[in-house]
């Protein structure tokens, strides 16, 4: 069974992510050495790669080095409708997408 989420940021979504119930998300943590991050067990996860390949953060798992290095979010399971939705909406909310089409219509004299 396929698992949804968005992941919020100062209460908005800014991304997706999406995972087989089984397997789980993809877990990162930073190599210091290299300065890369790397794929690793949940236990030794400093974060989570999203659909869009960004590291997010979350507070039950191990701190990064530096604070701040990744944005610290939080993950609101959704279902496959709402996930594709926001997808569509290239993560805007239906508020948004009017105040933009308002404000080009204002621009243009209409």
């Amino acid at each position: 069974m396929t698992k949804y989420f968005k992941v919020i940021w100062n209460r908005k979504t800014i991304d997706v992510l999406h995972y087989e119930g089984d397997r789980g998300p993809t877990y990162v943590k930073f190599q210091e050495v290299h300065g890369i991050p790397l794929r690793c067990l949940k236990k030794e996860a400093q974060g989570i790669l999203s659909d869009t390949e960004k590291i997010y953060h979350t507070s039950d798992l191990l701190p990064f080095p530096t604070e701040n290095m990744y944005l610290t979010v939080t993950l609101e399971e959704i279902d496959e409708n709402e996930y594709h939705r926001i997808v569509d909406m290239n993560f805007k909310t239906t508020q948004e997408i009017r105040e933009e089409l308002l404000l080009e219509m204002l621009k243009r004299g209409m």
